[in-house]
């Protein structure tokens, strides 16, 4: 390799390493600059804080079931969410969005648990002290319109839509904001369950088309 050669490979190497550092660090201070001037909310503390009433339990199992109704833009359901004890505790966190009612809080013997809400938390209440290693279940009944068109480019949540030939065509992406945009759950990445069964229940001229290992296909409705 000529002197020249290697000269202008060590400015090749040079430019190239200089414009990576550069560019690294200009997206690093310009993340610095959105961190600084963002003006975090009760609401995201809520969402993204690991505290007490969710590091106390473990979610191992949700056995959701959701209904849609003839009128569009409606969805409703109930989560039976199965959870082993962490830390002591009488209260625990379940995720929601609020535009979303709840019907109810049971046990699974529908035994009613106090909770209270705020913003798209739910704190859920037990009688007495859960131990630790326990293995519990609570009953989420729930109802309403999920959001449409979230997230930063607004093509995350509920889709109201028909095919070519006028069909209804349904869905659902929530993988930006959460699902709790549609169910209730333990909505952080720090708990994932070990399995999940979803039951979909429709209008008979539906199909549910999932990404998961599909049991059986058939819908039944009832006005």
């Amino acid at each position: 390799m000529t002197q020249y050669s290697k000269q202008a490979l060590f400015f090749l190497f040079f430019t190239v390493s200089f414009s990576y550092f550069f560019t690294i660090n200009a997206q690093t201070i310009e993340d610095y600059k959105v961190y600084k001037r963002k003006n975090y909310k009760r609401i995201d503390s809520l969402r993204g804080a690991l505290r007490p009433e969710r590091t106390c339990f473990d979610v191992h199992y949700y056995d959701l079931t959701v209904r849609i109704p003839q009128k569009k833009g409606e969805i409703e359901g109930k989560n039976l969410i199965y959870f082993r004890v962490t830390e002591l505790t009488n209260r625990i966190q379940i995720d929601l969005f609020n535009n979303m009612e709840i019907g109810s809080i049971t046990t699974l013997e529908d035994v009613d648990l106090e909770y209270e809400r705020e913003k798209d938390a739910i704190f859920i209440d037990f009688p007495e002290t859960l131990q630790v290693n326990d293995l519990q279940a609570i009953k989420i009944t729930y109802s309403g319109k999920p959001k449409v068109n979230q997230g930063t480019y607004g093509d995350t949540g509920f889709h109201w839509d028909k095919d070519g030939q006028g069909r209804p065509w349904y869905g659902v992406t929530c993988e930006q904001v959460g699902a709790s945009l549609w169910w209730p759950n333990k909505d952080h990445l720090s708990d994932e369950p070990d399995s999940m069964r979803i039951h979909i229940q429709g209008p008979s001229e539906l199909s549910a088309i999932p990404n998961v290992k599909m049991l059986s296909q058939y819908f039944v409705f009832s006005s």
